[in-house]
């Protein structure tokens, strides 16, 4: 009871209908119905994920939750279980739709998310029209660029060899790695032309979503010209199934090769350094050999030696091993330049013969027995006494005056190389020069021809009368030169649809400026020419060259005014006077035609004067060769004529004085053969290294031998003029073969086409020198089993000096052919390393025998000893020859070099490696916003 006549009832949690009346002082009212309305209800959801495939996630339930974050493309269905429901309803940004009554209660939806998005939930039935709808959201996480990262490294003994180190990922996947280039070269008239293109796949670890490879690339298989471009990148694909793999490439990189003006003022740098190191190395030799010769003649008025004296020696030790070291580091310079050379040019056989021989000479000049003799003298410099002192300065000096000789003679045929190699590039460009020009000349008749035909065309349609001179004919000209540069357009459209393969030159403008290069070309080929001149004069002893200066002043004079003619041309197109422009572009390309011409017979007469020149060096030297071997032999009579009558004269005879004053003349006449071959092998880089040895030894022994002759030690002199008689006759034999190699090539080959070959490395072939070898061994064994049977018991031995002396140097000849071919067989396969060891071991049983025969020892020991030394030598022979048949009955595939890393390059993989090991532990099946962290943090300690 609210008021005196006012009643209140709360009916509370109305849950289901309720029928009730009311009563009051016993009245009973009708009965009312209270109806409860069937509310919508929720009971429950979930979202289906259904994830891309490409991305590799398991498919996921979300229950009773409408949030969520997927990548883009998930399939999402939503699955609700309602009671009291006839209708769900979703609201998106882009549209409302109504879910699909699956059942009693129950309804779904399915939509593909391509985005973020919120969206909303309302349900309804037929007496409730809409409850409050629920927001919720859904974030689209897109498949990101993939990554690629990409660090380069260079081989420090080749610059052409590339490796590449790299990282690639992506979040989700990796479809493709592709390596793409593109080459690019110059032609003759310098533009751009695409020689090559090219896509490489790399494989990759298509299972992570972080992967490493590794690329090496050579440059030098591909036969790069100078100028030449490679411009080259990495590219990466990723595995996106939804958009479309997209795919993140590396900066675009280039590796350019130096033109070929670069190069040449890189080589001529490189052969001024060489030449001013050698003659800094020649000075400094000349210094060392000034102060042992001073510290000799001091230690000589001494009794023993002193602390000074040994610092000083110690001194001069230091000096002589920075002299070794120079002469090292020129040997680097030398092979950096050859290297560099043949990077872009390719010389004749006779030149690259000489540059083999060069770099021999330059690997050869410091030879063992010089280090080994500085390391013995630092050994025993605290206990060396006095006259062992001496004697370690005479062999230093000895040693000093050897690397002098090398060096001068290396610096001549250096030189000599140096002009030949500057001759052969200045014939090689006036023939490039040659065929650019005819080139030229060809596209600007070429134009000039079609710009007739045009004109012939046009003039049979707008006249006549061509020999008209009116009005008319000029507004007919007019028309005629409107209508040729209406075609001309149409050529250079119709050109650029087909693609830039032949772009010709279409105006006089651009003739002009390619003649203009050539001109410049021709410029620079004139300041060779300079060069050459003075390289010539470097010589110690020049050549008569051909003067080409008013030769090639006369050329460049008529090309400027081939560049003038084309750029009157150029004026009168413009000005609208075709006719003339046509007949200055014709005396132009006329013009290029014959400065073609002249180039090539200047390039001929420049081959012509290289091959007089080689011909003519040639015959001095096989007339020098005749002299100096006729001198030789002389020289090795008269040695052994004096040998043999100091063995009869005693030491108090008179006679003796006289014939130790004709050792004395021996030597003086020696010193001047010494001369004369000195500057043969100066010319003659085959023989260099071969004659310095040998006079080396013939000098050293005869000195000893005349001081031993003063000291009236005649068996020990004896000894030193027997080694003496040898060393003469290997010169006389190794002279003797030269001579020989040069008629005969002289005879057969084009003069000046080839160089003599090396003493004992022909032609033929690794088994048929053994068996000259064997051949010549079993004819002087042959001999000295003649002596033998022919001897009587208890008679002396039949032989004399000479005989001893010429079986001697037959023994040293064999032994020496030998040694050459174990070391051409050495380091190579395990088999050959093998017979290369057998042959040394026979070379030293040889030496024994020479030494048996110097010292006129002859017993059957020796000769049991050249018969085994001949077993050996068949047998070696048989050997070489079943190595020689075997490959020539199988064929092997070629298999790939592989190439040693950088030790630099191996610490920086190993460290990769362990970035590589640390990302592996990261768990696959993180969520991405987890991934990210882990990813963050990995980045973070790196």
């Amino acid at each position: 009871k609210v008021r005196p006549n006012r009643f209140l009832d709360t009916f509370k949690k109305v849950a289901e209908d309720i029928d009730f009346h009311l009563e009051a002082a016993g009245f009973a009212s009708q009965d009312y119905a209270l109806d409860v309305l069937p509310t919508p209800a929720m009971l429950g959801f979930e979202l289906q994920l259904d994830y891309p495939s490409y991305t590799g996630r398991k498919d996921e339930i979300l229950k009773n939750t409408g949030d969520a974050v997927v990548p883009v493309g998930t399939e999402v269905r939503w699955i609700f279980r309602t009671e009291n429901t006839d209708e769900i309803g979703l609201r998106f940004p882009d549209e409302k739709t109504a879910a699909e009554r699956t059942g009693t209660g129950e309804f779904q939806h399915n939509r593909r998310i391509m985005r973020d998005q919120f969206y909303k939930i309302g349900m309804a039935n037929e007496r409730v029209a809409g409850t409050d709808s629920i927001a919720y959201r859904i974030g689209a996480i897109p498949d990101q660029y993939p990554t690629i990262s990409i660090d380069q490294f260079e081989d420090s003994t080749n610059r052409k060899f590339l490796y590449f180190l790299g990282d690639v990922g992506d979040d989700y996947g990796l479809r493709n790695l592709n390596f793409k280039w593109k080459w690019e070269g110059r032609d003759g008239l310098g533009d751009r032309t695409l020689k090559q293109e090219e896509l490489e796949p790399i494989g990759i670890d298509r299972t992570s979503t972080r992967s490493t490879f590794t690329y090496s690339w050579d440059l030098t298989q591909k036969g790069l010209e100078p100028g030449d471009r490679i411009t080259y990148y990495f590219e990466i694909w990723d595995n996106d199934g939804v958009n479309g793999s997209k795919s993140a490439r590396t900066a675009s990189m280039t590796f350019e090769m130096p033109t070929l003006e670069e190069y040449e003022a890189k080589t001529e740098q490189n052969n001024e350094e060489i030449k001013d190191r050698l003659e800094q190395a020649l000075e400094d030799i000349t210094d060392v050999q000034e102060e042992i010769d001073e510290l000799r003649e001091k230690l000589m008025q001494k009794q023993e030696l002193e602390w000074e004296d040994r610092k000083q020696l110690q001194e001069l030790l230091d000096k002589q091993q920075q002299v070794q070291q120079n002469v090292e580091e020129i040997r680097e310079t030398f092979q950096e330049n050859l290297s560099e050379q043949n990077d872009y040019k390719q010389y004749d056989e006779r030149l690259q013969q000489k540059q083999e021989l060069l770099q021999q000479m330059f690997e050869e000049v410091l030879t063992e027995e010089m280090q080994q003799m500085i390391e013995e003298m630092e050994q025993l410099l605290e206990e060396m006494s006095k006259e062992q002192s001496l004697e370690e300065l005479e062999d230093m000096e000895l040693s000093e005056e050897q690397l002098e000789n090398e060096l001068d003679r290396m610096l001549d045929l250096f030189k000599q190389f140096e002009l030949e190699q500057k001759m052969q590039d200045i014939t090689n460009k006036l023939e490039d020069l040659a065929k650019d020009q005819e080139e030229l000349a060809d596209l600007t008749l070429d134009e000039e021809s079609e710009a007739d035909d045009s004109e012939g065309e046009n003039s049979d349609e707008d006249s006549e009368g061509e020999d008209s001179e009116g009005e008319e004919g000029q507004e007919n000209e007019g028309d005629e030169s409107g209508e040729n540069e209406d075609g001309e357009n149409s050529d250079q459209e119709n050109g650029d649809e087909s693609g830039d393969q032949e772009s010709k030159p279409q105006t006089p403008e651009e003739l002009k400026e390619k003649q203009d290069k050539l001109n410049e070309r021709f410029e620079d080929l004139k300041k060779d020419l300079e060069e050459m001149e003075k390289l010539n004069e470097e010589l110690s002893d020049p050549h008569e060259l051909d003067d080409m200066e008013e030769e090639s002043g006369d050329l460049s004079e008529q090309m400027e005014n081939t560049s003038d003619q084309l750029q009157e041309s150029q004026q009168q197109q413009q000005s609208g006077q075709q006719k003339k422009s046509q007949k200055s572009q014709q005396n132009a390309g006329q013009q290029m035609e014959q400065n073609a011409e002249q180039m090539q017979q200047m390039a001929q007469q420049m081959q012509q004067q290289m091959d007089g020149m080689q011909q003519e060096q040639q015959g001095e030297d096989m007339q020098a060769l005749r002299q100096l071997l006729d001198n030789i032999i002389k020289l090795s009579f008269d040695q052994e004529q004096l040998m043999d009558e100091l063995a009869d004269v005693r030491t108090e005879n008179p006679r003796y004085v006289e014939l130790v004053q004709e050792q004395h003349k021996i030597r003086e006449d020696a010193e001047m053969v010494e001369d004369s071959l000195m500057a043969l092998a100066s010319r003659v880089a085959e023989i260099s290294t071969f004659v310095t040895r040998e006079i080396t030894e013939i000098n050293r022994n005869m000195d000893t031998g005349i001081e031993n002759l003063a000291e009236r030690k005649v068996r020990e002199a004896g000894v030193n003029q027997q080694f003496v008689m040898t060393g003469m006759n290997n010169l006389a034999l190794m002279l003797d073969e030269v001579l020989q190699q040069m008629q005969q090539q002289m005879a057969n080959a084009k003069p000046g086409s080839q160089m003599c070959q090396k003493p004992g490395q022909g032609q033929p072939s690794p088994s048929d020198q053994m068996k000259n070898m064997g051949n010549l061994q079993q004819q002087l064994n042959s001999q000295l089993q003649q002596l033998t049977d022919g001897q009587k018991p208890g008679q002396r031995n039949p032989m004399g000096a000479k005989q001893f002396a010429q079986m001697a140097a037959k023994q040293a000849a064999i032994r020496k052919a030998l040694e050459e071919l174990g070391q051409e067989m050495n380091g190579t396969t395990g088999e050959q390393g093998e017979l290369a060891k057998e042959l040394k071991e026979i070379a030293d049983q040889m030496e024994g025998t020479e030494e048996d025969l110097v010292n006129k020892v002859f017993n059957n020991e020796m000769l049991m000893r050249q018969q085994e030394i001949l077993t050996r030598l068949l047998e070696a022979e048989d050997a070489l020859r079943e190595r020689e048949i075997d490959p020539q009955r199988k064929s092997n595939t070629a298999q790939e070099i592989s190439r040693e890393l950088p030790p630099a390059l191996e610490e920086y993989l190993k460290k990769r490696q362990a970035e590589v090991d640390l990302w592996k532990t990261v768990p696959a099946d993180l969520k991405p916003y987890y991934r990210n962290l882990v990813k963050e943090y990995l980045e973070g300690l790196e």
